[in-house]
């Protein structure tokens, strides 16, 4: 599973395993200081990209928007400068307090503009083996 931002268009590809990452971050912002914590639906490798420095959709934000485009959840976690950083400063925090307490995870690459954490979880056969 590999949350990532939505991308603008819809994709003629389907990728199995993606996810939102608002909706990442908001389901389990509060659960990941838990040392008992495991991501559910996550299968054996999970990857967390977090945008260091946001990509900028626009150069500046913008001056006007209707009601209807700012509490638009895309606009809002992704198209917004402001709400993209917020939105990658929240899923960077939730990576770093999951690493804190858990030691199966860990950043497979990071430059600087982006960090790729790894989380590798025990699927329930490899835990069965192991008893």
């Amino acid at each position: 599973m590999k949350p990532q931002p939505v991308r603008p268009r819809k994709s003629p590809i389907d990728f199995p395993g993606r996810r939102d990452l608002a909706g990442f971050v908001g389901r389990y912002h509060s659960q990941v200081s838990n040392p008992e914590f495991h991501f559910q639906d996550a299968r054996e490798d999970l990857f967390v990209y977090v945008e260091k420095r946001p990509f900028q959709i626009f150069s500046r934000e913008p001056v006007t928007a209707s009601f209807s485009v700012l509490t638009d959840p895309t606009y809002r976690n992704y198209r917004s400068p402001g709400g993209r950083a917020s939105l990658e400063a929240a899923a960077l925090q939730l990576c770093e307090s999951y690493r804190q307490y858990h030691s199966n995870a860990d950043v497979f690459f990071e430059n600087e503009a982006l960090r790729i954490y790894h989380i590798h979880q025990q699927q329930a056969s490899d835990t069965k083996a192991g008893q």
